[in-house]
């Protein structure tokens, strides 16, 4: 049965596809299945299906006939609209010729070629920038008339320009055309200062190579190799360096000085710190313990506690009689 019934309901679309659906869900709202004017037919379709599985997987009884559903109020479908008709077009003669207005001329589109300013170093640049926030002029404009001109005359016209009333531009203009006059005329301008070229220091004379007389060779020293020994003429002492590991070596014929070690005392172990036992008692405390018939004196103590360091002695004052 739900084979045949999706068959059926499927080929119906708009408000009869809404009625199925209705029948199958009661709680379909009518506003999430028709918007803007139009019944949404994918929607209500895909919908049925859901529907349709839901209730044979859970054994739910057939639904009811269309006939004891009550609906709501329906839009109503949607109203094809009329296409525009389509007009054929009409076979016309061609007119005669007839003498051929005067076509307006063609202004000619006036192209501004491109202006290719100078790269100016990093210091005239800045030095053009710093005129440009002193006098408040556009930085574009004052570089298209400043950057082409020469670097000589650029610092003149920038250190003799003085704006007055109206476009400071045409004032700029005026002032360049006037160093330029007065440059033409021989009028001395002012070069830039050229920094000084470090120059390399004169290397004076050499002193003049010792010439020997014919005849004469100069005399080679041999340098004897690493390690040999030299043979001492004799009657020649050669001193020894004295450090602190080196011994003094005596001269021939003079007997050598026994070497003796220098006496270093024996070490005196270091006292060991005495233990008090209870025989030793009464001699840390006050020496040796009176016997028990001999009572002690009433001013001495029994024991009595060695002092640290001893007394000391009162100088009596003068006595005044």
């Amino acid at each position: 049965m739900g084979d045949y019934f999706l068959d059926v309901v499927l080929q119906k679309s708009e408000s009869g596809l809404f009625k199925e659906l209705y029948r199958l869900y009661p709680l379909a709202e009518v506003e999430d299945y028709f918007k803007m004017g139009r019944w949404q037919n994918d929607l209500m379709k895909m919908d049925i299906q859901a529907f349709m599985a839901h209730l044979e997987e859970a054994g739910a009884p057939e639904p009811p006939p269309l006939e004891e559903v009550k609906f709501p109020p329906l839009p109503p479908d949607t109203v094809a609209l009329p296409t525009a008709p389509t007009v054929q077009p009409r076979a016309t003669t061609a007119p005669a010729k007839t003498a051929a207005a005067p076509a307006p001329a063609a202004t000619a589109a006036t192209s501004v070629p491109p202006v290719n300013l100078p790269v100016l170093p990093p210091a005239e640049l800045q030095q053009l920038l710093q005129f440009v926030n002193e006098q408040k002029l556009n930085l574009t404009k004052a570089k298209m008339l400043l950057a082409p001109l020469p670097a000589s005359l650029r610092q003149v016209v920038m250190k003799d320009f003085v704006p007055g009333e109206g476009d400071p531009y045409q004032h700029l203009e005026r002032c360049i055309q006037e160093k330029r006059g007065s440059e033409a005329n021989g009028e001395a301008t002012p070069k830039l200062p050229v920094p000084p070229v470090a120059t390399p220091q004169k290397v004076g004379p050499l002193a003049p190579a010792v010439k020997l007389p014919v005849g004469v060779s100069p005399k080679v020293v041999p340098v004897p190799p690493k390690g040999a020994t030299v043979p001492v003429p004799k009657g020649v002492t050669v001193p020894v360096p004295q450090g602190p590991h080196t011994v003094p070596v005596p001269a021939k014929g003079v007997p050598a000085r026994p070497q003796v070690a220098p006496h270093r005392p024996q070490m005196v172990p270091a006292p060991k710190p005495c233990t008090v036992t209870p025989k030793s008692m009464p001699q840390v405390l006050g020496g040796p313990k009176r016997p028990a018939w001999q009572a002690p004196w009433p001013s001495q103590p029994e024991a009595k506690r060695p002092r640290l360091r001893p007394p000391v002695p009162v100088m009596p004052g003068p006595v005044w009689w």
